[in-house]
């Protein structure tokens, strides 16, 4: 049986907000310019609408969610509507920062890049240091 609690996050860090303002200002162009067309009878209306409302909703989603939520086991990166990402700390042997990017090496050695484009530059490193800390004690509490 699926166990239907939804766990608490210990911590998140938030977006930078001048690339939620960028986002708003495009979604509020194609829907102004969305509107426009379809007030004027043209079947391209349409078309000019759908990027509209697909820029607004990702809009919201990016106003109500955090970018990185830590929980007891694992962490999530949200970057956007479509890249969500979940990783647990059992899977994770070190975690680098470089060039204000955060490099993550797997138990297999394979690495990957996490994107840390849409973090407020003041949360970066209070982000890796928070998940440099979970990443030790989890890897303190491994049995193998």
């Amino acid at each position: 049986m699926k166990n239907n609690i939804e766990e608490e996050p210990k911590c998140y860090f938030e977006r930078n907000t001048i690339i939620i303002l960028i986002w708003a200002c495009f979604a509020i162009a194609f829907d102004v310019l969305g509107y426009y067309v379809l007030n004027i009878p043209s079947p391209w209306g349409v078309f000019v609408s759908i990027p509209g409302l697909i820029l607004s909703i990702q809009t919201l989603w990016l106003i109500l969610n955090p970018y990185v939520l830590f929980y007891k086991t694992k962490f999530e990166i949200k970057q956007s509507f479509i890249y969500n990402k979940e990783i647990y700390y059992l899977d994770v042997k070190l975690v680098e920062l470089k060039n204000n990017n955060v490099i993550i090496t797997y138990n297999d050695y394979s690495k990957e890049k996490l994107p840390t484009i849409g973090l407020r530059n003041s949360h970066r490193q209070a982000m890796f240091e928070t998940l440099k800390q979970e990443i030790e004690l989890s890897n303190l509490n491994r049995d193998f």
